[in-house]
Protein backbone atom coordinates (compact mmCIF):
# COMPACT_ATOMS: atom_id res chain seq x y z
CA UNK A 1 0.00 0.00 0.00
CA UNK A 2 1.21 3.22 -1.27
CA UNK A 3 1.54 5.69 1.57
CA UNK A 4 1.21 9.45 0.65
CA UNK A 5 3.05 12.01 2.24
CA UNK A 6 1.71 15.66 2.37
CA UNK A 7 3.81 18.41 3.11
CA UNK A 8 2.59 22.09 4.07
CA UNK A 9 4.11 24.80 2.13
CA UNK A 10 7.09 26.14 3.64
CA UNK A 11 7.14 30.13 3.62
CA UNK A 12 10.09 31.14 1.65
CA UNK A 13 12.58 34.02 3.44
CA UNK A 14 12.85 36.96 1.13
CA UNK A 15 16.36 38.38 0.71
CA UNK A 16 17.06 42.00 -1.02
CA UNK A 17 20.45 41.71 -2.87
CA UNK A 18 22.44 44.76 -2.44
CA UNK A 19 26.02 44.93 -4.63
CA UNK A 20 27.38 47.78 -6.97
CA UNK A 21 28.46 45.00 -9.30
CA UNK A 22 25.94 43.94 -11.85
CA UNK A 23 26.88 40.57 -12.67
CA UNK A 24 27.47 39.48 -9.12
CA UNK A 25 24.30 40.46 -7.93
CA UNK A 26 22.77 38.07 -10.75
CA UNK A 27 24.48 35.60 -9.84
CA UNK A 28 23.79 35.89 -6.60
CA UNK A 29 20.07 36.40 -7.45
CA UNK A 30 20.22 33.01 -9.46
CA UNK A 31 21.54 31.17 -7.02
CA UNK A 32 19.72 32.45 -4.24
CA UNK A 33 16.44 31.62 -6.01
CA UNK A 34 17.31 28.27 -6.89
CA UNK A 35 16.99 27.14 -3.20
CA UNK A 36 13.71 25.69 -1.86
CA UNK A 37 12.86 27.94 0.99
CA UNK A 38 14.58 31.43 -0.40
CA UNK A 39 13.42 34.34 -3.19
CA UNK A 40 14.81 37.02 -3.78
CA UNK A 41 12.63 40.33 -3.32
CA UNK A 42 14.73 42.89 -4.56
CA UNK A 43 18.04 44.06 -5.87
CA UNK A 44 20.01 47.29 -5.24
CA UNK A 45 23.43 49.01 -6.23
CA UNK A 46 23.72 51.29 -3.33
CA UNK A 47 22.60 51.98 -0.14
CA UNK A 48 20.04 54.49 -0.92
CA UNK A 49 18.24 52.53 -3.23
CA UNK A 50 18.59 49.84 -0.77
CA UNK A 51 16.54 51.88 1.94
CA UNK A 52 13.52 52.12 -0.61
CA UNK A 53 13.88 48.82 -1.72
CA UNK A 54 14.14 47.94 2.18
CA UNK A 55 10.51 49.61 2.49
CA UNK A 56 9.24 48.50 -0.65
CA UNK A 57 9.75 44.60 -0.54
CA UNK A 58 10.51 44.06 3.16
CA UNK A 59 12.82 41.46 3.35
CA UNK A 60 13.89 39.09 5.85
CA UNK A 61 17.06 38.98 4.81
CA UNK A 62 19.97 41.62 3.49
CA UNK A 63 22.76 40.27 1.27
CA UNK A 64 25.18 43.65 1.25
CA UNK A 65 28.43 43.62 -0.47
CA UNK A 66 31.29 45.32 1.96
CA UNK A 67 32.28 48.40 -0.42
CA UNK A 68 29.14 50.23 -2.24
CA UNK A 69 30.96 53.71 -3.54
CA UNK A 70 31.66 55.96 -0.95
CA UNK A 71 29.42 54.58 1.51
CA UNK A 72 30.12 52.87 4.35
CA UNK A 73 28.36 49.44 4.53
CA UNK A 74 29.55 49.27 8.01
CA UNK A 75 27.24 52.14 9.71
CA UNK A 76 24.74 50.82 7.12
CA UNK A 77 24.16 48.20 8.78
CA UNK A 78 24.43 49.35 12.26
CA UNK A 79 21.77 52.22 10.95
CA UNK A 80 20.10 49.09 10.22
CA UNK A 81 19.98 47.80 13.59
CA UNK A 82 18.86 50.50 15.03
CA UNK A 83 16.24 51.37 12.72
CA UNK A 84 14.77 47.29 13.73
CA UNK A 85 15.13 47.82 17.22
CA UNK A 86 12.93 51.82 16.97
CA UNK A 87 10.94 50.20 14.83
CA UNK A 88 7.98 49.58 17.14
CA UNK A 89 8.59 53.20 17.96
CA UNK A 90 7.52 54.73 14.96
CA UNK A 91 10.69 54.76 12.99
CA UNK A 92 10.77 55.64 8.89
CA UNK A 93 12.49 55.66 6.36
CA UNK A 94 12.64 59.11 5.16
CA UNK A 95 13.54 60.63 1.56
CA UNK A 96 15.22 63.64 0.96
CA UNK A 97 14.46 65.90 -2.25
CA UNK A 98 17.76 64.98 -3.69
CA UNK A 99 16.30 61.12 -4.73
CA UNK A 100 18.55 59.68 -2.12
CA UNK A 101 16.87 58.01 1.19
CA UNK A 102 18.77 58.50 4.69
CA UNK A 103 17.86 56.90 8.23
CA UNK A 104 16.96 59.22 11.81
CA UNK A 105 20.41 59.44 13.45
CA UNK A 106 19.59 57.47 16.60
CA UNK A 107 19.31 58.56 19.96
CA UNK A 108 21.56 57.42 22.70
CA UNK A 109 18.90 55.63 24.06
CA UNK A 110 18.10 53.80 21.32
CA UNK A 111 21.73 51.98 21.17
CA UNK A 112 21.42 50.72 24.70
Amino acid sequence: MARIVRQTPVEKKRILVVDAYPMLRHGLVTYLNAQPDLIVCGEADSIPSALIKIAECKPHLLVIGLRLGAADCVEFVKALKVLRQSRARHARIQRSTRNTATIPPARKSDTR
